[in-house]
Order: structure tokens, then C-alpha cells, then sequence
């Protein structure tokens, strides 16, 4: 699927799909939700695209389709990856698919990166995601 996605065509076609579901919600809103949502195909599949990675909290193979959506549904930013890509490595491109407003980014425990919040900052965001828990206190040094 992401070998096809990278053709013109395939790619026209979902940008029009995405901008017909957000022809029917309104584009501004305040805050913006950042997100990955799996997309598995079976086991037996022959797709050299499709890899193994952690998706909805266990081991899977196919696809993630990356999303910055409004809280009125409106899909901002979008992108599709394999199970197995970084979801900050995928952040990156969907942050500067944002339009330059002022807002808040909410997002989970995977965004929590300083690359991402200068970047959303850049954009006029504010980025709130929870900090990735370390098993250690804050300011202590690694051992």
C-alpha cells in the first residue's frame, strides 16, 4: 500500500477522499489532536511494504495512518507510514503540514520530544503531551 501511495494518482485520490470528509466539518478550532491509528493487514499477507510494529498496544503488522485531526473532525495534517516508523519521525512532517494559527497540539506520551515542541511552536502551537516516564526523578543525571 505505501508503495502504490507514492504514485500520483493513488495519491490524488485520497487527498480528495480526506478533503470531501473535511468539506463537511468546520477547518478552525483551538485545539488539534495528534495521533497514529493502526492499520494491520494479516499475517500471511504478501505486501513487502507491510512491517511488523507495536500498534494499539501489541505486536502487528501492516500500517499506521498518522493524523492531526480538530476537535470538530476536521483532518489538518495526514500521512501513512508502516506499523514499525517512529511516530515522532512522522510528527515531523504532519507538524509543517499545519497552517501558521495559534492553538494547542495534544498528543500522547510518544510526542513528548523537544524537536517536536520547538516545531510545533514554530507553527503557533502549543504541543501538550505527558511526559515518557524514566523510572527516574526529575534532573537526575543517567547512570
Amino acid at each position: 500500500m505505501s508503495r502504490r501511495q507514492r504514485t500520483y494518482g493513488v495519491h490524488l485520490v485520497l487527498s480528495q477522499v480526506f478533503q470531501q470528509l473535511n468539506d463537511l466539518t468546520p477547518a478552525q478550532d483551538l485545539f488539534k489532536r495528534i495521533d497514529a491509528h493502526p492499520l494491520t493487514v494479516g499475517g500471511a499477507s504478501k505486501d513487502r511494504d507491510a512491517r511488523c510494529g507495536f500498534g494499539a498496544g501489541k505486536l502487528a503488522k501492516g500500517y499506521k495512518l498518522h493524523e492531526i485531526r480538530s476537535g470538530k473532525g476536521h483532518i489538518d495534517a495526514w500521512g501513512l507510514t508502516a506499523m514499525a516508523d517512529n511516530e515522532k519521525q512522522a510528527a515531523v512532517g504532519l507538524i509543517q503540514q499545519l497552517p501558521q494559527r495559534a492553538g494547542y497540539l495534544v498528543g500522547d506520551s510518544q510526542y513528548d520530544a523537544n524537536a517536536l515542541y520547538d516545531q510545533a511552536a514554530g507553527r503557533g502551537y502549543q504541543l501538550v503531551a505527558p511526559a515518557q516516564r524514566k523510572h527516574r526523578a526529575f534532573g537526575a543525571s543517567p547512570p
